[in-house]
């Protein structure tokens, strides 16, 4: 695919200039900007004074591996945090599962909950900084229709059904415990309800006096000590695999396509579908999260148009994507030769040209140390 690329730019990490040149182009918001001459942490201190510059625009670096995007986001905490608290916060880590979907192992419910924090920013316009591995962008996303439809804004002074409430807690993901102290989680102790979303630092503490909001205040887990009042709280999901009325109605074709596909067994499809139904979570069941929607979205279905995108060093992380996919096949061919039942790669993943297609929407930078 030929692209329009703009011309090279030997960026200093100190600013100066070039830095600014740097910025008016990608405000201009087109074509693909190359750089080269950055080493270390000089990419990340010239990426944070960008990100301070253009501050509305949201801002996603892609590293190849984990090791170096957990490097950028360390480093990009560290020089935003001396611009303002505000912009130290729009950093935001977006993870990568560990283990593949056809692994024995479950997902980290962590990394799960690190992208949906991001989903959710993005979803209210918001204009995070999310740093990811490459593995990380090609995962297909939960539905935006759908992670609006699971997102509840509650208000002080407005009434709540909290029955109804926390059927949807359960049904989001969240896990009913004794005392809030893990993302994810929630605890109801008598007017009281704790709840720790993945979309802040610390969990709330909702007041309710019957079926009205009385207040709303995030709270120190370790001491119970009230950190601050607000008037509103955004609740998100907390997992991808959302089993509910809606989506076991796209399950039930969509498994039964996929079992005619694989000539799968139709009796054991439905004892998986009447499992679900029932509430229960199967084992394996991150291998079916595609069949729950009618489609997937991507991270690029989320961002806005003018998104700022910086791939630090292409060719490597064109190579890690194409060795991930080869790791997807190779472990999808064993699970099924062996009588698993999962959907396949092309189901959970974006291909390199695929990725390609979708980048002429955005701000575009491609950095190589050399």
């Amino acid at each position: 695919m030929q692209e329009r690329s703009q011309p090279l730019l030997d960026i200093m990490p100190w600013g100066g200039c070039r830095v600014e040149e740097l910025v008016g182009r990608v405000r201009q918001g087109s074509g693909r900007i190359a750089i080269s001459g950055l080493y270390g942490s000089s990419l990340s201190y010239v990426l944070a004074h960008l990100a301070d510059v253009v501050s509305e625009l949201p801002v996603v670096v892609v590293a190849a591996d984990s090791r170096r995007a957990q490097q950028h986001y360390d480093d990009l905490t560290f020089y935003l945090s001396e611009a303002s608290h505000h912009q130290q916060t729009r950093v935001l880590y977006y993870a990568a599962d560990e283990v593949l979907p056809y692994s024995e192992m479950m997902p980290d419910r962590g990394a799960v909950q690190s992208r949906l924090r991001g989903l959710l920013q993005l979803q209210q316009e918001a204009s995070p900084v999310l740093v990811m591995p490459a593995s990380a962008l090609i995962h297909k996303v939960m539905p935006r229709q759908e992670l609006s439809a699971r997102s509840d804004l509650l208000e002080v002074a407005e009434e709540v059904d909290r029955d109804d409430l926390l059927l949807r807690l359960v049904e989001s993901g969240y896990r009913r415990v004794p005392v809030v102290e893990d993302r994810g989680s929630f605890a109801v102790r008598g007017a009281l309800l704790d709840i720790f979303s993945p979309l802040y630092n610390y969990p709330v503490r909702i007041e309710l006096e019957d079926e009205l909001v009385c207040s709303i205040r995030f709270f120190e887990p370790e001491t119970q000590r009230t950190r601050e009042e607000v008037d509103e709280l955004l609740l998100g999901p907390v997992d991808e695999a959302l089993c509910t009325k809606q989506t076991l109605r796209s399950a039930r074709q969509r498994f039964a396509d996929l079992a005619d596909l694989l000539e799968f067994s139709t009796l054991e499809v439905k004892k998986i579908l009447e499992d679900l139904g029932q509430g229960l979570r199967p084992f394996g069941i991150q291998r079916w999260v595609p069949g729950f929607y009618e489609s997937l979205d991507t991270l690029f279905d989320y961002l806005p148009r003018r998104s700022l995108i910086l791939f630090d060093e292409p060719h490597e992380i064109e190579v890690e994507i194409r060795r991930y996919h080869q790791r997807m096949t190779e472990e999808f061919d064993r699970l099924v030769s062996e009588g698993g039942f999962a959907f396949p790669p092309a189901e959970f993943l974006l291909t390199v040209d695929e990725i390609k297609a979708r980048l002429p929407r955005f701000a575009r930078i491609d950095h190589r140390a050399v």
